[in-house]
């Protein structure tokens, strides 16, 4: 059974890797632990584990904030980024790989999309 201090310091962890928008080695660092103990407790506590992904979850939700005021303010990185990520069912992608197997042969079929490229002259 994992001792009292053991609880304490993956709590402070858990804390740790909010403030530092999942960063384990600079959470690590704040607490004062080696970051192989967080990954020790990952493979060993599943409730260590699951508190660790809504950590993740909060710094994505919070990147995903910045990358929304960067939309606001026009940058066209983040708008080719966003309609790329967000988009791609819309057709807003490079490329489309599709991986298939016919015949017991592996096929690979690349289809490019003239979408992103339109909105791109659209922004210029």
């Amino acid at each position: 059974m994992a001792s009292q201090k053991s609880h304490t310091h993956k709590a402070k962890m858990v804390e740790a890797l909010k403030k530092c928008h999942g960063i384990v080695t600079d959470a690590a660092k704040m607490i004062d632990i080696a970051p192989k103990s967080h990954y020790r407790w990952l493979k060993d506590d599943p409730k260590y584990k699951s508190e660790c992904a809504e950590a993740s979850e909060q710094a994505i939700d919070f990147v995903e904030g910045e990358l929304y005021s960067l939309i606001a303010e026009h940058n066209p990185a983040a708008i080719i980024f966003y309609m790329k990520t967000k988009g791609r069912n819309r057709g807003y992608i490079e490329k489309q790989i599709i991986d298939t197997t016919i015949h017991d042969k592996r096929i690979n079929i690349v289809v490019k999309s003239t979408k992103q490229q339109e909105s791109i002259a659209q922004l210029n």
